[in-house]
This record gives C-alpha cells, structure tokens and sequence, in this order.
C-alpha cells in the first residue's frame, strides 16, 4: 500500500463574520497537500443552520481546495427553518454536494473509507439533536465491512460512539442524550461492531467543539484508533482552533494535530498494526495553552473500583454526580443527579436504586421508558422553533 494522508475538519458551523479566518484555514489545507479532506458535519452558523444558505456556502468552502471533499450529515445540517420534513432537509443537502445517499464510502489504496450521516431531527423522540443511524444505514455498514475483511476500514461520523472512550461534554450531551451515535437507540451496538471486526482499524468524530489538546481525544479500543476532532470557527468551547492530519503506511496510522492558532502541524499518537496501545499519546500541547476549560474534570472510563450494578447498568459516583455506565459498551451512559453529597452510598432495592448518607435515605430512581435510570434531557421537537412553526 503507497502511503497517503487526508484532513479531517470538525464542526464547521460557517457565519459570513469568519470568512476571513475560515479561508485562511483552507489556504493552509491547500498547502499540507493531502489526498482529500474530510468534513464531520455541522457546516452551517448558529444563525442559520441546515438551511439551503449554509450548504452552499460550504461547498463554495470546498471548491477552494485543490482535493476532493467528502462530508456526511452532523445533527445542526437538519434543522433548516425552510424544510418541512426531515427528508426535504436531508434531499437538499444530497443535491448540494452531490450525493445518491445521505452515507457512502470509496476505497483509497486498498482501504475503505464509510461516512456515516444522521439523517433525522424533526422526528427524534427524545432530543432532538440525537446523531441518529437508522436500520437501513446500519445495515449497509455491516455489510460493508462484511464483505472487505480483507481491507482496512475507516469510518467517518459526526460524533463519537459509546464505548470509544473519547472524551463527551458531560453537562450538555450527556445530560441531553445526545452524545453518542443512536445515544437513546442502543448505542452499544457499535463498539460491538468494532470488537468484531478487525479491519475496522480507524473511527473519527466530532461534535464536541473541543480542541485537540485532552488525552481522551484519542483512543484505542482492541484494534481500532477513536479520533476526535476539533473545530476551526468561534464555535470552540476552549478557545483553542484544531484540525487532523492522518497519515496512513504499510505499518501504521499517524494522527496529528492541525494548530491553526500557532499555524504548525502538531506531531500526534501513532497507531501501529497488530499493537493495542498507541505511541506518543501524551499531548504536545500543554493544558495551560488552554484559555478555558469547559469541563470540572472527565468522567472516569476505566479502573472504576466503587460502583453499583443494577438492573444492567453501572451506577457510579463521580463528583457529586450519578452517573449510569452502558456495561456492555463500558462507557458513561447519562446522569442520573448532579447533587450527591461527598459522603453519599448507593443501594439497591430490587430495580430501585437508592442514594444513602449515613441512615438516611435522600434519593431513590427507578428505571425510566428506556429501562435505565438516566434519561435524555435535551430539547424536544415542540421546544424548537421548527415544532412551533405552524402554531
């Protein structure tokens, strides 16, 4: 296999007050000279998101570059206020970019590469903003990576999935439903996908507007790389502006970071054949780099050693907050409370689960219409401007 390298660009939320620092962006791209770029979603500003305006001010974005672009669907892209139906949305942003399907793949020496696109928000039951992948999209990818186990897969979604152990904005996404791929639809069912097949080797994601700069922005889970990416606009939850250079050999998968503040390519974790673990996967960037930090400290993933099981889930204490953990997927789930004191214990009675401090009991939870104790918070449909469009 001939070594290549592409570019993977975060959330881009484009707003005409940023054209100067987007272009200065993709003059860089220009400049690396990769084989193609990558666009994880969510091309349109906060004033007008998944509307006609936003994707085709982003396409005028990717005809700038002097390499192919392949982008796939993030949750903001279908909220278009224009669009009626999920479908409508989901079809103008196929003719746009120029797309039979709203997922695809191709095939780059001898690797495959799957872009994964949420393809509904008026018709999520719970949060809206769920990154949702319906059966028929989940089918297709399955049988993808069925049918080439003898090529590497590389799978592209606007944000990550359950069990990757990437890093998730706890006090929005987790709190919401919204922090995974299909967060409210069983969502383990794609770590287990990864567990079973080898030649998934690579997952990138975005979503969370963090920069690049956290140790859980990279992961390795059995064979398969996780990779966040940050964001290039104002959209940044900690000032700081990343994107992601790959490069891909015979032997290894090189993940670096793309510092568009100090405009320098920043050497990253290396993911080497056959190896569950990864090399230089300590930052280069300080933390003190950071200019704000938008999260008290992340939630533990591994070597949790106090804990409750119950009804099927792992209940943990983590800094005043309850949190529920997938056990199949081993990964934070939701939040149950945000108020447990510091001497606080858990029990649990039958399908109750009880918080105790000392003989007194202060909150009990029983499972919700999901069967686990955490619940999506996040807007509604009739909370949105496109539920309240036709009152």
């Amino acid at each position: 296999m001939k070594e290549f390298s592409f570019i993977i660009l975060g959330d881009l939320h484009y707003e005409e007050d940023q054209q100067r620092e987007m272009v200065k962006a993709f003059v860089s791209f220009n400049e690396i000279k990769p084989e193609f770029l990558v666009c994880l979603g969510d091309v349109g500003g906060y004033t007008h998101p998944g509307s006609q305006q936003s994707f085709d001010e982003a396409k005028i974005l990717f005809e700038t570059l002097c390499f192919p672009t392949y982008p796939i669907i993030g949750n903001h892209d279908l909220e278009g206020l224009e669009f009626n139906t999920d479908e409508e949305n989901v079809n103008a942003w196929l003719k746009t970019f120029d797309k039979e399907l709203p997922y695809y793949s191709i095939e780059h020496e001898n690797c495959i590469m799957a872009f994964l696109s949420t393809t509904q928000f008026r018709t999520n039951e719970f949060c809206i903003h769920e990154v949702f992948i319906n059966q028929n999209q989940k089918d297709w990818f399955e049988t993808l990576v069925q049918n080439n186990q003898d090529k590497e897969i590389f799978v592209f979604s606007h944000a990550p999935i359950l069990g990757s152990g990437i890093r998730v904005i706890q006090n929005i996404h987790l709190m919401a439903g919204n922090a995974y791929l299909n967060h409210a639809h069983n969502p383990e069912t794609f770590i287990k996908i990864v567990r079973e097949n080898a030649n998934i080797k690579f997952w990138a994601s975005g979503h969370n507007h963090l920069s690049q700069t956290y140790h859980n922005t990279i992961s390795k889970i059995n064979q398969c790389l996780f990779c966040h990416t940050g964001v290039i606009g104002k959209t940044t939850r900690d000032g700081l502006h990343h994107s992601r250079l790959v490069t891909i050999t015979k032997e290894d998968i090189k993940v670096d970071t793309i510092d568009h503040d100090h405009k320098k390519i920043i050497p990253g974790a290396i993911s080497q054949q056959n190896q569950k673990s990864l090399q230089n996967l300590k930052s280069n960037l300080s933390p003190k780099v950071r200019k704000k930090d938008p999260i008290i400290g992340a939630l533990p993933y591994d070597e949790i050693k106090n804990y409750l099981i119950i009804n099927g889930s792992k209940i943990v204490i983590h800094q005043n907050t309850l949190v529920e953990y997938n056990l199949e997927a081993e990964g934070p789930l939701g939040i149950i409370s945000t108020d447990i004191p510091d001497d606080a214990y858990l029990r649990a009675v039958k399908d109750e689960l009880q918080v105790w401090v000392k003989d007194i009991l202060i909150h009990k939870f029983k499972p919700k219409k999901l069967n686990c104790y955490s619940y999506p918070g996040g807007m509604r449909i009739h909370e949105h401007p496109l539920g309240r469009k036709h009152d």
